[in-house]
């Protein structure tokens, strides 16, 4: 019960206006004052998620489903799943689509679809959200990065006018940072998936090809593929926004307590831009699995990692 007030304070602040008035830092200080909360290693906590999904993918019959058909035969299906898709729901509809593909299966391969659910359920609530089925579902289907990105693309843009909105980029990026934020630090969650959307959207909305899009406040798949191309995935950009600024804070509170428990009254921020080699290294450190052993990605990792 704890954590979701906490996380409900964590919402209220992100979204009452707190953030544009304060600061996302001074906003972020005031709940890591006030619940403890300490620096942590965001990609330990969904690296498990996405080594399971690596496993998975070598073995299961829906990579023989071209990524499209696959995420158009749930997206069809998805207009019941009020509050997100169950694990029921998730095998139902996954036979129901090796069936209507013929797609041979056996029956410890539909077994498999349990532990392929739980590694797509990054926040381990027993519902699939769409960000989590969406991009999670890529890492098993048939598909080249750009067939990946436009399947999400195309699933992700709720209103079906060729491109997403923040919120649509936002829906998608949410399972991942709740992921990959610890329950000590639930608290920082809302604030942490707005800034995360704010400082992705940005960066996909000024590629240089931004001109194909009048409103600034939409992104096509075309920038989408472009900053791909850039040498960025989803996973990786998030552990670069969210480590250094936490760390940042919280340095610069204790930095702020030690001064003032030493005489000095001033406010410094030492670290800046300035973090350890040691800290930097677990940030910004090597990527996932799948790319180390020189693998493909569409597959064993999905676009949103490679």
């Amino acid at each position: 019960m704890g954590s979701h007030l906490s996380y409900g304070c964590g919402w209220s602040v992100a979204h009452c206006g707190c953030t544009s008035a304060c600061g996302f830092e001074s906003s972020t200080k005031a709940i890591m004052t006030m619940h403890s909360i300490e620096p942590w290693s965001s990609k330990d906590q969904i690296i498990e998620h996405l080594q399971l999904q690596e496993q998975l993918a070598r073995h299961t019959p829906l990579k023989n489903i071209l990524v499209q058909d696959g995420l158009n035969h749930f997206s069809n299906k998805s207009q019941n799943w009020m509050g997100g898709m169950t694990e029921e729901v998730f095998k139902r509809t996954a036979i129901g689509l090796m069936n209507a593909k013929n797609v041979p299966h056996t029956p410890d391969e539909d077994d498999q679809l349990h532990t392929i659910f739980q590694a797509m359920d990054y926040d381990e609530n027993g519902r699939l959200s769409i960000g989590e089925w969406a991009g999670g579902m890529t890492v098993f289907f048939k598909g080249n990065r750009e067939e990946c990105i436009h399947a999400v693309f195309t699933t992700l843009d709720a209103d079906g006018n060729g491109v997403l909105s923040r919120s649509e980029l936002g829906a998608y990026l949410q399972p991942f940072v709740k992921a990959m934020v610890p329950t000590e630090a639930a608290p920082l969650r809302p604030l942490l998936i707005k800034k995360c959307t704010e400082e992705i959207f940005e960066e996909m909305a000024h590629e240089n090809i931004a001109h194909l899009v009048e409103d600034d406040n939409c992104i096509t798949s075309e920038q989408m593929i472009a900053w791909m191309n850039e040498g960025h995935n989803i996973i990786d950009r998030l552990v670069q926004v969210i480590d250094p600024l936490v760390y940042k804070i919280w340095m610069s509170q204790k930095t702020k307590q030690s001064n003032w428990g030493s005489g000095s009254h001033h406010s410094n921020d030492p670290v800046s831009n300035n973090m350890s080699s040691a800290h930097r290294d677990s940030v910004f450190g090597g990527g996932h699995p799948a790319e180390q052993n020189g693998q493909d990605g569409s597959h064993a990792s999905g676009w949103a990692n490679h």
